[in-house]
């Protein structure tokens, strides 16, 4: 009888613990595909996954795209090339990286690049890939 509950409770333990890993699983692609959860990466390498409340705590009027590649810990690189969830196209930014350019807040709860300087102009919108390159 003993062993009986043992078992079952190894067995219960076992199916919260996948229950819990595939919750989570879940609901990082569905972030991603709804650009809720932004890839942060250094070389194609995934250095991050930034929600918008993570991006609402570094600044609540929308962060600079300099502050959210420091706080993903990327700090050296030459290019940083930033694609949108619906257009799949690579918006490249080589000599331009500046206080200028920053993430802001959507009413569907994703973020547009835009160009404060030239009238919060939006360059990619509902980012969901920020590609720091050497």
């Amino acid at each position: 009888m003993l062993n009986r509950r043992i078992t079952l409770s190894v067995l219960l333990i076992v199916l919260i613990v996948l229950a819990a890993y595939g919750t989570e699983y879940l609901a990082k692609n569905r972030g991603l595909h709804t650009a809720t959860l932004i890839t942060i990466q250094s070389n194609n390498k995934t250095a991050a996954l930034f929600g918008v409340d993570v991006l609402r705590q570094l600044d609540a009027g929308g962060p600079g795209l300099l502050a959210v590649l420091a706080a993903a810990g990327i700090d050296r690189f030459s290019k940083v090339e930033v694609k949108g969830l619906k257009n799949n196209i690579v918006y490249p930014i080589n000599n331009e990286i500046n206080k200028d350019l920053n993430l802001q807040f959507t009413d569907r709860g994703t973020v547009n690049l835009c160009n404060n300087k030239a009238n919060k102009a939006i360059l990619v919108e509902d980012v969901n890939e920020i590609n720091a390159v050497n």
